[in-house]
């Protein structure tokens, strides 16, 4: 999916269940490349859609205006618990992704919970090559190759907690390393150290 010109939203959106795509490649999208998740009605505290147990096999996705992939569902209004309403993009996977010169942040978790990624390249983004966001929660990266970003490898946010990658690679990064913020229990084991 290449965006049109003009066109200022995501290229794709997942707002349903059991969401399935052997392989996608999102480029030049005014906004995210993939966003899986919505944004709920402000106040209700109740979710608007049901976009769990979603699988991509490979993904691409380069030089869109803002994350390449951002996983996040919000309803504002949640609780003490839940306070941007509990999430419906749970429980999803990507094998492979290839996230390059985004505008943000190569791939971002947000409110989002039981995610899994088995391989992430991230490179030349104006953001973190790879972000855990304010609640994110349980999610897996079994490996990470991440150069050359903006802000830096990637983020373990201070609200986020229980994120873990194996095997986060520096390797030739002209960027800053990892910055785990969080008190959250994130666990970020790399080459170089653990954090």
């Amino acid at each position: 999916y290449d965006n049109a010109s003009g066109h200022t939203g995501d290229n794709v959106q997942v707002t349903g269940s059991r969401f399935r795509a052997p392989s996608i490649a999102v480029t030049n999208a005014g906004q995210d490349g993939i966003r899986i998740g919505a944004t709920g009605a402000t106040g209700t505290g109740t979710s608007t859609v049901n976009a769990n147990l979603w699988k991509i096999g490979a993904l691409i996705a380069l030089g869109n205006g803002r994350h390449g992939a951002y996983i996040n569902d919000t309803n504002t209004g949640g609780s003490v618990t839940w306070p941007n309403g509990a999430p419906d993009c749970n429980a999803g996977s990507i094998q492979t992704a290839e996230c390059d010169r985004n505008g943000g942040d190569g791939i971002a978790f947000g409110n989002t919970i039981d995610n899994y990624v088995g391989l992430v390249v991230a490179q030349s983004n104006t953001g973190y090559g790879v972000s855990f966001r304010s609640y994110a929660r349980n999610n897996v990266i079994s490996k990470c190759y991440t150069e050359s970003n903006g802000s830096g490898d990637g983020l373990a946010d201070a609200l986020a907690s229980q994120n873990m990658i194996l095997a986060a690679s520096r390797a030739a990064s002209l960027s800053s390393g990892w910055d785990n913020t969080g008190s959250g229990g994130n666990l970020i084991i790399s080459h170089t150290s653990n954090i």
